[in-house]
């Protein structure tokens, strides 16, 4: 078994190290089955053991624990409300599916299954619901399940890539980006997916939007400016901004919890890093060192 940095095995039982400034609740160990305790902090897929995984660490970078441990592709966390859960995507079972796992590591469980392709999963903001991407209808589309994989729904159905979904703070809608018009675009939506509405019109390409906690804004990615950066703009799509402003490669924004900060990643060290910086973009920060990819952080709630 691959160790993680503050993992360790204890009678067979993988068993995580609490940190106060960081976790709540008692210790767990993988191998129970239950929800022993919930994180606050950052959780990104990296290379950094030979293959992707799932990590976490605390806002500052500290403390780094390896979630998942695998030889294949595990990466596009998504943490449940409650910060005891990470949602990931993983090929472990042969292609892309949706997994669910306890921020210890404990019991992984396959949500979907089926031959296609399915990926980027996003909780709803009541845990009971995750939003999802797949190409099982030819193209990739939006689809809603239970977040026990029951019920999946189909949420866009369009010839162009419709992908980077993320339900709204109070859950009545979903922001997603797609290619329907050529480059992609920022769209919002119901999240039954009835009243799709376009809020970016840029001939660069725009995407990977992520809702603030009180639901006005939105941050995305562009490279309207020929590379990428973080942007934000108000939930109707006005009031459009450049934050990271960098000749790097900025990505994979997601707001902190009180919409104060910004995580991100960004190649402007050589390697790619998890960043964070105020929600206005200044005091940009590297949290992540290494000449490995560490990429797709996402804050808890």
């Amino acid at each position: 078994m691959k160790q993680s940095k503050v993992g360790r095995v204890v009678g067979g039982l993988a068993c995580g190290v609490i940190f106060a400034s960081s976790m709540v609740g008692a210790v767990g160990c993988a191998g129970t089955g239950a929800a022993l305790f919930v994180f606050s902090g950052i959780a990104f897929s990296s290379n950094r053991d030979g293959d992707f995984d799932i990590y976490r660490m605390n806002v500052d970078g500290s403390l780094v624990f390896q979630v998942t441990q695998n030889i294949v592709f595990d990466g596009e966390p998504s943490w449940s409300p409650a910060n005891d859960r990470i949602a990931f995507s993983s090929d472990r079972d042969g292609n892309r599916e949706v997994y669910a796992v306890f921020v210890t590591g404990a019991s992984p469980q396959r949500l979907t299954n089926h031959t296609s392709e399915d990926s980027q999963p996003s909780w709803s903001p009541d845990g009971t619901q995750i939003v999802f991407v797949s190409n099982r209808s030819g193209n990739r589309d939006i689809y809603v399940m239970n977040s026990n994989g029951t019920g999946v729904v189909q949420l866009t159905s369009h010839a162009g890539e419709d992908v980077h979904p993320c339900f709204s703070p109070d859950g009545t809608k979903i922001a997603f980006a797609t290619n329907r018009h050529g480059n992609y675009e920022i769209y919002v939506m119901n999240s039954n997916g009835t009243g799709q509405a376009r809020i970016t019109t840029n001939p660069g390409r725009d995407w990977k939007p992520r809702w603030s906690p009180d639901g006005t804004k939105l941050v995305f990615v562009s490279d309207r400016t020929v590379n990428d950066e973080i942007w934000s703009m108000l939930a109707s799509g006005a009031n459009q901004v450049n934050l990271s402003n960098h000749a790097g490669t900025d990505d994979d924004p997601d707001y902190s919890p009180d919409g104060s900060m910004i995580v991100f990643t960004s190649n402007r060290s050589g390697a790619v890093d998890v960043f964070s910086m105020n929600a206005s973009g200044g005091a940009q920060t590297n949290l992540t060192q290494g000449a490995f990819t560490d990429t797709q952080p996402r804050w808890t709630h």
